[in-house]
């Protein structure tokens, strides 16, 4: 991007499609459910985000369902957006 353009694509919870639940919450619930069965959060949604593969999120109290309902590209933007506004945060 030159100077003074801007992303035509920004990802916020403004991006909801009607009948999704937020990403953020969907996210911080499947990592509770991973958490409770001992599993590792980050290996779990890595695998899940690049392959697609329902399995690799547990269907405790309903994780594997509620990750299903949104689309693997808002999760994948919602983290990177977070990661975004971290590190920005830390260079001022």
């Amino acid at each position: 991007m030159s100077e003074g353009e801007t992303s035509s694509r920004k990802w916020c919870r403004s991006d909801i499609t009607a009948g999704e639940p937020p990403a953020d919450e969907v996210l911080a619930r499947v990592k509770h459910a991973l958490l409770q069965r001992g599993y590792d959060p980050v290996k779990q949604m890595v695998g899940y985000l690049l392959s697609g593969d329902p399995t690799y999120i547990t269907e405790h109290e309903g994780a594997r369902a509620a990750v299903s309902e949104v689309e693997r590209d808002r999760l994948l933007g919602e983290l990177v957006s977070f990661y975004l506004r971290e590190i920005e945060g830390e260079s001022e």
